[in-house]
């Protein structure tokens, strides 16, 4: 959402999910007309159901193997918990791909019986910027505060609610920043670790069971040793016995 979300389609998207529905929710931080702060978006309650509530900060990653080459910070490349959503996104790590996240806020863990696991997390030098229009140092130029959040914080969770009458619980993905949902994710091969996340969220909420994956047995390289009087049995048997019993049979 860009703007506060109607309280009816909040109340809503909260009755389906307490009665057992999954549910992918991304919200982002959206300056207000006048840049003096961030538009409550009006969905603490949805996030609640997740067993978080987003913060009103504005986080810069200070590691440089974290973040392009341009930028102050607000762009850069988050860092996969595990969990079956990230299985895939994980895998293909070490290749070098990665979740591009831009423009985002840390989830808190409301400590209730829900409990959120994390999906993304930044390196411990990133920060929260809380009050970030206040400030009057370039955003090139910030350095975290006593008020301010320090890393290792968390940008992305799932969370399994409780079981209500005997039916399992709603499976939850909550996802900050718009960057994980553009459509060019599935198009440019180096937005290819939001494609990854995305997909493996739709897999997690979609599916209750995992499915068992057999792994390929290694081939193996067989041959068959025939002796001399081997063949010529063969060949008896063959010409022969063969020939022969049909004919009586027939």
């Amino acid at each position: 959402p860009r703007s506060t979300v109607p309280p009816e389609h909040v109340a809503a998207m909260k009755s389906f999910i307490e009665n057992g529905g999954n549910a992918l929710l991304s919200t982002w931080s959206v300056p207000n007309e006048r840049q003096t702060g961030w538009v409550d978006l009006g969905v603490a309650d949805l996030l609640a159901l997740a067993g978080v509530a987003a913060e009103e900060d504005l986080i810069f990653e200070m590691d440089p193997a974290r973040r392009p080459p341009r930028g102050s910070g607000e762009a850069f490349f988050a860092k996969p918990g595990p969990h079956p959503v990230t299985e895939q996104l994980l895998r293909e790590e070490e290749s070098g791909v990665s979740a591009v996240v831009l423009a985002v806020r840390s989830l808190r863990d409301l400590n209730t019986d829900v409990k959120p696991e994390p999906l993304l997390v930044t390196s411990p030098k990133a920060f929260g910027a809380m009050n970030f229009w206040g400030r009057t140092e370039l955003a090139g130029q910030l350095k975290p505060g006593p008020d301010d959040h320090i890393g290792p914080l968390v940008i992305a969770t799932a969370s399994q609610r409780p079981e209500k009458n005997g039916k399992k619980g709603a499976r939850i993905v909550v996802l900050q920043g718009t960057s994980s949902l553009l459509g060019v994710n599935w198009t440019a091969n180096d937005l290819r670790g939001n494609a990854l996340l995305v997909e493996g969220a739709f897999s997690w909420l979609a599916s209750h069971e995992r499915f068992l994956d057999i792994p390929d047995k290694p081939l193996k390289a067989t041959g068959v040793r025939l002796t001399e009087d081997a063949m010529v049995s063969i060949r008896n048997y063959v010409l022969f016995v063969i020939p022969s019993a049909v004919a009586l049979l027939g």
